[in-house]
């Protein structure tokens, strides 16, 4: 993961930070589950980035299923995972799925309705303009990329 940091751009490593930074704010001010999805480069790899303050085995559970979805429904090589602290941002643990990709009638079924994850340059622009556009419907689905609908993520 570290080499894939380092060939970000500037910009893009700035934007992600801040919005890294606006999901820490989230989190700290509803106390619940915030997360992003970016990907790099051609679909090759993904960095998910889930928010919150749950017990570890439960934070961990959720991670990983998250980063499995995403990895297959993006046909992804790789695929990262960090879970972040709302007090401070700081690395709680990370995860990192290093495997083939497979076809599965089953994660097709599960990742069908799943939004393609925000390009890392412009991450924090995305967000914000997501925000700006309209309202959005509580039946929709949450501009944070999770998968859920509005009502059952960041809505609720």
């Amino acid at each position: 993961m570290g080499f894939l940091l380092l060939s970000l751009s500037e910009d893009a490593v700035k934007d992600t930070s801040r919005a890294i930074d606006r999901l820490s704010a989230r989190a700290r001010a509803d106390g619940k589950h915030h997360d992003l999805t970016l990907g790099f480069g051609a679909k090759e790899t993904g960095l998910t980035v889930h928010c919150n303050d749950d017990a570890v085995p439960i934070a961990i559970s959720r991670l990983q299923s998250h980063c499995e979805s995403r990895k297959y429904k993006e046909k992804a090589k790789q695929w990262f995972g960090l879970c972040m602290s709302p007090m401070g941002s700081n690395v709680r643990f990370g995860i990192s799925l290093l495997y083939p990709w497979a076809q599965s009638e089953a994660m097709d079924e599960a990742t069908r309705d799943m939004q393609a994850p925000m390009p890392a340059a412009g991450a924090f622009a995305v967000l914000e303009d997501k925000r700006r556009r309209r309202k959005i419907g509580r039946n929709e689905p949450c501009p944070c990329g999770s998968g859920k609908k509005y009502k059952k993520c960041c809505g609720g």
